[in-house]
C-alpha cells in the first residue's frame, strides 16, 4: 500500500475553501516524491501533517498546539482542522488487516481513508482551553475509530533535518539505534527466538564475569569486610560481598550498543548516511503496512555526490517502500526525474508528472538532459526569468538593482537555457485538465521570457551591401510565391519572411522546406521580389516578429514575453543611454593598451549618426569575436560603479524597457 493523496483543511498555512473543499490536495507517486519550493511554501507543514495522522516508528510525541490552526488575513484563527490520508494499492493481506475501515473508490477498488480531526474546546472543570483529537478511518460520514494496532501498521519512518547523527547512534537510554533494533520483526515478538538468544547470551556472559571476579576481587574483599564488624555482634557471613550480574531485557541490552563506521575518523556526513541506513533498515523489513519514509532536507550535512547516490537508491527501490522528501537543493532537483517532483507555490501543490503538465514526452526527454542544477533553481523561486544567453544572465541582476528591483530580494531566479528553446520549459508552468482534481487551474508563478528579435537594423544593409536593394519577403508576398510554386494554402511558409541581402541565403532557406532552389522558376521569383527598402520596412518586419514571438511563447496568464526592440540585447544597449559604458567595456576586454582603447572610443564618438555608431560598436564585437559574456561582466561592474548617475536615465530608456518590463512582471510590481 502507498499514500496516494493528502488533503488538508485549516492546518497551519493551508486554509479551507468554499463548500468544505480542502485548502490543499497533494498527490504522491507510489515510490519516490521530492517536494520543492521557496522558503515557507509549506513543505514542512505537509511532512508534519502526515506525521500527526500516521505517527512515527520512533514513537516520538507529536503534539498539537494553537499555532497548528489556520489563521486568516484578518487574524482570526480557526477552531478546527482536518487532515486526510488516502492509501491505495493494498495487498490482499493489508485488505484483511484493515477490512473494517476500507472504502470503495470510483473504479471499484478498495482503499483506506484515514482522517484526523482536531478541535479546540474549553474545559470548564480545569478552566483552560484543550485540543481534542480523533483519528478515524472509513467512508465519508461512516468513519470508525482506528485502533492502536492498525495505527502502528501505518507508522512512518521520519528523518528530521539537521540532526546530530552521532548522538542518535550512541549507546544510552535515548538510543535511536536501540529503538530501531527493538522494532525489527526478529525482536519485537514476545516469543521471539532471536530475542531469547540475545538475552540468554548476554546473561551467560554476566555469569562468566561473576566467576572471573570471584578469586581476584570478591574473595579478597571478604577478608577485608570481616574486619569491619565486631566478632559475634552480627552474622558476618550475611554481609559478605557478592558480584551478582543484573538480569537484563533486550531493550536494555540494545541500549548499550554504539553504531559507527569502521573508519574511526569518519565525519558528520558519514554518520548521517549511516543513520539514514539504520532508519531504512526498519522501513525495508516490513512486508505489509505503510512502508513510508519522510525525510526533511536530506542535503543537510551530506555533500552533493552523496545526495545523488541517495536519490538513485530511492528511485531504484521500487518494491520496498515509499519516500517523501523535502529539499532546498538544486542538485537534488536537477537529478530527480520530473515525474517525482511536486512544486509547492501559493499554498497549492503542482505535481510535475506527465498527467499534470502540458509537457510532451519529447519535452520530458529534453529536460532530463538539460535541466541541470543551475536551471533547476526555477523550482525554488517566487518568480522566474528565462533568458537565452550569458549576457542577459549576467546583466539582469545589475539592471534590476538600477531600477530598485533587486531580483534576489524578490526571490526571482534567472534561468539561462542557452538557446531559444523556451517552449521546452514553458509547459512546466502550464497545467493539464487533470489539475481540476486538485482544485487548481494554473500555476500563478510569474514567468518572464526575454528573447532577441534577431532582425538586423537598417544600418547593417546600408553598410554591408552598399545599397538598399535586397530580397524583401513580406507576409503579403508569401501567398503569391505559394501559388507560383503550386503549394497548398495551408503550407506554412511564415519562417521565410524577412530580408535577404544575398540570394544564396534565400535559396538556403528554401532548401529547409524541401524545395530545390536551383531552378528557373526560383530565379524568376527572386527577380520579382527584389526591391528597394527603407527603415520603415525594417520596422514593419520587427513589429511582425515581436507579435509572432509573443503569440508563440505567451501561452498562459502568468507568462510575460519581452522581445528586444532591435537586433539583440547588445545592440539595444548600444542604442541606449548605456552606450558609453558599453564602449568602455568592449575596448577593455579587447585591448590591453590604454592608447588603443582611447583611439577606438574616439573613432566611435566621431560617428555623428547615433544608429550607425551603435551598429559599428556591435559589429566590432561580432567581427573581432569579443566575448559577449566578458563584455557583460565588465559592463555590469561599470553600471554598479555608476549606479547613482545612470539609474534615472535608463529607467525610461525605450531600448531597455523590454528588460525592465520582464523584471516588473516577476517582482509583481
Amino acid at each position: 500500500m502507498y499514500l496516494s493523496r493528502l488533503k488538508i483543511w485549516n492546518y497551519r498555512k493551508f486554509s479551507q475553501h468554499e463548500n468544505n473543499t480542502p485548502g490543499i490536495i497533494v498527490p504522491f507517486h507510489r515510490n519516490f516524491n521530492l517536494l520543492v519550493g521557496e522558503n515557507d511554501s509549506g513543505k514542512t507543514a505537509i511532512i508534519d501533517a502526515i506525521k500527526i495522522v500516521l505517527g512515527t516508528t520512533s514513537s516520538e510525541s507529536i503534539s498539537i498546539d494553537e499555532d497548528d490552526f489556520f489563521i486568516d488575513e484578518n487574524g482570526n484563527r480557526s477552531s478546527t482542522f482536518s487532515i486526510e490520508c488516502l492509501f491505495k494499492g493494498l495487498s490482499s493481506r493489508e485488505k484483511g488487516l484493515f477490512l473494517e475501515w476500507l472504502t470503495f473508490n470510483e473504479d471499484g477498488s478498495l482503499e483506506l481513508r484515514v482522517i484526523l480531526n482536531a478541535e479546540k474546546t474549553y474545559d470548564f472543570s480545569k478552566k483552560k482551553q484543550i485540543i481534542n483529537k480523533t483519528i478515524k478511518a472509513g467512508t465519508v460520514g461512516s468513519e470508525k475509530t482506528l485502533d492502536n494496532e492498525a495505527r502502528i501498521l501505518l507508522n512512518t519512518t521520519y528523518l528530521k533535518p539537521l540532526r546530530d547523527a552521532d548522538n542518535e547512534l550512541r549507546s544510552g537510554r535515548q538510543s535511536r539505534f536501540a529503538q530501531i533494533l527493538k522494532n525489527l520483526e526478529e525482536f519485537n515478538q514476545d516469543d521471539s527466538e532471536a530475542k531469547d538468544r540475545v538475552e540468554s547470551a548476554f546473561n551467560e556472559a554476566n555469569d562468566v564475569l561473576e566467576q572471573f571476579l570471584k578469586e581476584p576481587v570478591i574473595d579478597k574483599m571478604k577478608e577485608i569486610v570481616k574486619d569491619f564488624f565486631i566478632e559475634g555482634a552480627v552474622d558476618r557471613e550475611e554481609y559478605l560481598p557478592k558480584a551478582t550480574p543484573k538480569k537484563m531485557e533486550l531493550l536494555e541490552i540494545l541500549r548499550k550498543l554504539d553504531l559507527s563506521i569502521s573508519e574511526p575518523s569518519s565525519g558528520l556526513g558519514s554518520s548521517n548516511l549511516l543513520f539514514i541506513a539504520a532508519e531504512l533498515l526498519l522501513l525495508n523489513t516490513r512486508d505489509f503496512g505503510a512502508n513510508l519514509a519522510l525525510i526533511e532536507e536530506i542535503e543537510s550535512h551530506i555533500h552533493p555526490q552523496a545526495q545523488l547516490r541517495l536519490i538513485e537508491y530511492f528511485t531504484n527501490d521500487q518494491e520496498l517502500g515509499q519516500y517523501i522528501l523535502t529539499t532546498h537543493s538544486t542538485v537534488l532537483a536537477a537529478s530527480t526525474h520530473l515525474e517525482h517532483i511536486t512544486l509547492l507555490h501559493d499554498n497549492k501543490a503542482f505535481p510535475m508528472g506527465e498527467d499534470w503538465t502540458k509537457l510532451t514526452s519529447e519535452d520530458y526527454a529534453f529536460l532530463e538532459r538539460f535541466l541541470d542544477a543551475t536551471k533547476s533553481n526555477l523550482f525554488f523561486a517566487t518568480g522566474v526569468i528565462l533568458v537565452e544567453g550569458d549576457a542577459e544572465n549576467l546583466l539582469l541582476p545589475t539592471l534590476s538593482r538600477a531600477i530598485n528591483k533587486p531580483l534576489h530580494k524578490y526571490g526571482v531566479s534567472i534561468v539561462n537555457i542557452g538557446s531559444t528553446a523556451f517552449n521546452r520549459y514553458l509547459p512546466i508552468f502550464q497545467r493539464s485538465e487533470k489539475n481540476s482534481e486538485l482544485n487548481i487551474n494554473q500555476l500563478t508563478l510569474p514567468v518572464s521570457v526575454i528573447t532577441d528579435v534577431d532582425i538586423k537594423p537598417y544600418e547593417y544593409y546600408v553598410e554591408e551591401t552598399q545599397a538598399q536593394n535586397a530580397i524583401v519577403l513580406s507576409e503579403e508576398k508569401i501567398s503569391s510565391i505559394k501559388e507560383t510554386l503550386e503549394l497548398e494554402d495551408n503550407f506554412d511558409f511564415t519562417s521565410l519572411i524577412g530580408i535577404y541581402d544575398k540570394e544564396r541565403d534565400f535559396k538556403d532557406k528554401l532548401m529547409t522546406y524541401g524545395i530545390d532552389p536551383n531552378t528557373c522558376i526560383i530565379n524568376s521569383i527572386i527577380e520579382d521580389i527584389k526591391q528597394d527598402f527603407n527603415e520603415q520596412d525594417i520596422q514593419n518586419l520587427i513589429d511582425r516578429k515581436i507579435t509572432k514571438l509573443k503569440d508563440k511563447y505567451n501561452t498562459s496568464e502568468n507568462v510575460y514575453v519581452s522581445v528586444s526592440p532591435t537586433w539583440s540585447l547588445e545592440h539595444c544597449i548600444a542604442m541606449s543611454n548605456l552606450q558609453p559604458l558599453l564602449m568602455e567595456s568592449i575596448v577593455q576586454v579587447h585591448y590591453k593598451s590604454d592608447r588603443y582603447r582611447h583611439m577606438k572610443i574616439e573613432e566611435w564618438n566621431d560617428i555623428e549618426d547615433h544608429g550607425l555608431r551603435a551598429y559599428k560598436i556591435y559589429k566590432f564585437m561580432l567581427d573581432q569575436k569579443v566575448s559577449k559574456a566578458m563584455v557583460a561582466q565588465f559592463l555590469a561592474t561599470k553600471i554598479n560603479e555608476n549606479m547613482s548617475e545612470i539609474s534615472s536615465n535608463i529607467r525610461d530608456d525605450s531600448y531597455l524597457n523590454y528588460i525592465f518590463q520582464s523584471i516588473y512582471h516577476t517582482t509583481n510590481s
